[in-house]
C-alpha cells in the first residue's frame, strides 16, 4: 500500500510576526497566510503536510523527535530533515 508523502514544515522564531514586523523588509502577509500558501502548495503536489511554528528552539526539537519517533516503524532514511536559513 502505498502511502501519501507527508512532510512537515517547522518555522522558528519570529515568523509569527509576519505583517507586523518590518513590513518594508518582511511583506505585508501574515503568517496565517504563509501557512495557508504552504498547504495549499502541499496539497497540489499530492503531499500531506503539518505546519508547525515556535518561537523556542526546544519545541522545535521536541517536534523533530517526535516525528522520528512516530516513524520509528520506517528506515531511517524515511526521515529527512532540511533547513533552510535566508540571511541578508
Amino acid at each position: 500500500m502505498n502511502e501519501t508523502m507527508k512532510i512537515l514544515i517547522l518555522n522558528g522564531p519570529n515568523l509569527n510576526l509576519l505583517g507586523l514586523r518590518e513590513p518594508a523588509i518582511y511583506g505585508t502577509q501574515n503568517y496565517a497566510a504563509l501557512e495557508a500558501f504552504c498547504k495549499d502548495a502541499c496539497r497540489e503536489a499530492g503531499f500531506d503536510c503539518e505546519v508547525f511554528q515556535s518561537n523556542h528552539e526546544g519545541a522545535i526539537v521536541d517536534k523533530i523527535q517526535q516525528v522520528k519517533t512516530d516513524r520509528s516503524d520506517r528506515p531511517e532514511e524515511d526521515v529527512k530533515i532540511t533547513k533552510v536559513t535566508i540571511l541578508d
